[in-house]
């Protein structure tokens, strides 16, 4: 049961990763589901840290789980600005703001930041 409740961690990280990596418009503003992202996957951290056994060592799947939610805090946190600063410029219209490159805006800021979450992964298992 510990198993499949680690595998359900992990994964549900990877997973909450690639949703966080793909750039989804915000569409209901400060409601959007992925600003929420990384709420989900420290619920799914700790599902897997509960399931860890303490005397087991995880080497490789530890710095994989720690880069993933390393990326998510970050990437939410570029979202968040990066709606901040839309909002701004939009004068608070919902109409304005759906104008605005939103998508392209999230793909350049993502890229960077998991692309230094990869280098930090490589490095940290090197």
């Amino acid at each position: 049961m510990r198993e499949l409740l680690q595998a359900a961690g992990f994964w549900g990280l990877a997973v909450c990763g690639v949703l966080s990596l793909w750039p989804v418009a915000f569409a209901r503003r400060w409601k959007s589901w992925n600003l929420y992202l990384p709420v989900a996957g420290l619920a799914l951290y700790g599902l897997y840290e509960v399931a860890l056994p303490s005397e087991v060592d995880q080497g490789w799947r530890m710095t994989a789980v720690v880069a993933l939610l390393l990326f998510l805090w970050l990437n939410g946190m570029a979202k968040v600005a990066l709606l901040a600063v839309l909002q701004e410029k939009a004068g608070g219209s919902r109409r304005r703001l759906h104008r605005k490159p939103q998508r392209m805006w999230q793909a350049i800021l993502a890229v960077p930041i998991l692309a230094g979450c990869l280098v930090w992964c490589w490095r940290t298992l090197a």
